[in-house]
């Protein structure tokens, strides 16, 4: 199962530069075992870390990333994505590095234009570039199951939907 339920996650940045968050967007994701999102507010870009049930692990986490080079991270609430089953969202899950992840991918633009749209449809998005395009995509998942489970309904909106594997380690 995957779906979303109230939590935390730790902001890291909020810029009004697509290409600024983007390259923080990069860095974090080489030095940081947590998952990051990426969401636009308009005007800001805002880059998030982690995925919590309870507000104790969030604040562990940001009084870790405060001493890894992040010193004005601050916990927010949001609907965090809990893959698995949601009867046991509720209880803390330890922190595990996400390196790579499988994720949906529903476009591929030229420029960021059209993201407000995309986020209206689809809510938080996962967005990927690459050379001379940007990948939208929805979702992280640990395996390809996970994400095998959700594509169909998202092909609904979006027949031309796939899976992929992004990361590295």
């Amino acid at each position: 199962l995957y779906g979303r339920l109230p939590g935390f996650r730790v902001q890291l940045l909020a810029d009004s530069s697509w290409l600024q968050a983007r390259d923080n967007f990069y860095l974090a994701q080489q030095q940081l075992p947590l998952s990051l999102h990426l969401e636009y507010d308009s005007p800001w870009w805002k880059l998030l870390a982690g995925d919590f049930s309870t507000r104790e692990d969030a604040a562990r986490a940001r009084h870790q990333l405060t001493t890894q080079g992040w010193p004005d991270a601050w916990i927010v609430n949001c609907r965090v994505i809990i893959a698995g089953p949601l009867a046991a969202a509720s209880e803390p899950e330890p922190l595990i590095p996400v390196y790579s992840f499988f994720t949906i991918q529903v476009a591929a633009l030229r420029d960021t234009s059209n993201l407000v749209e995309f986020r209206s449809r689809l809510g938080e998005l996962v967005i990927l570039s690459e050379l001379d395009s940007f990948q939208i995509c929805v979702g992280r998942f640990e395996q390809r199951n996970g994400a095998q489970a959700v594509l169909s309904g998202i092909r609904q909106q979006y027949p031309a939907a796939f899976i992929r594997k992004t990361g590295g380690k």
